[in-house]
């Protein structure tokens, strides 16, 4: 597996990964793949495990309900609207 441009092509765009490990259809186990290989060619990213809180898990549409505030924060300091 590559990178089109190689870890450059990156360089100037911030990348969060979050994954829930109790996730359906091998999505967690994807986005570790994908953390690992970003790594593995030093792609700087930020990775996230989210299982939620003690009583309530971050299970299907509660997880995306507790995960929003935190991915429109990281877009809101991460991107630029253009004029």
């Amino acid at each position: 597996m590559g990178l089109k441009g190689g870890a450059s092509a990156l360089n100037s765009t911030a990348v969060l990964l979050m994954a829930n490990p109790e996730a359906s259809y091998g999505y967690y186990q994807q986005t570790v793949d994908f953390h690992t290989f970003l790594s593995s060619i030093a792609v700087s990213h930020q990775f996230v495990e989210f299982s939620g809180y003690p009583g309530f898990p971050a299970t299907d549409g509660s997880y995306m309900y507790d995960v929003i505030p935190k991915i429109l924060k990281f877009h809101s300091d991460n991107f630029v609207v253009p004029e």
